[in-house]
């Protein structure tokens, strides 16, 4: 049986410019202009110099038991 999972992906440009990429599967997609917002921030605050984000569904075998 296949499953559809959410995952929610941001690849984030440190000021050395060394680019790092975290996922997580999530419950719920959260609205863009409110995860752009805190990663804005992080700019706005020298911590990182840009940033992509999305979030997808992605089709997986769900395992019985698991």
């Amino acid at each position: 049986m296949i499953k559809v999972v959410l995952v929610f992906l941001a690849i984030v440009v440190g000021p050395d410019g060394t680019a790092v990429a975290t996922s997580s599967v999530v419950n719920a997609c959260p609205p863009y202009e409110l995860a752009a917002a805190a990663y804005t921030k992080k700019i706005e605050d020298g911590t990182i110099v840009d940033f992509k984000i999305n979030c997808f569904q992605v089709q997986v075998k769900d395992v019985v038991g698991s």
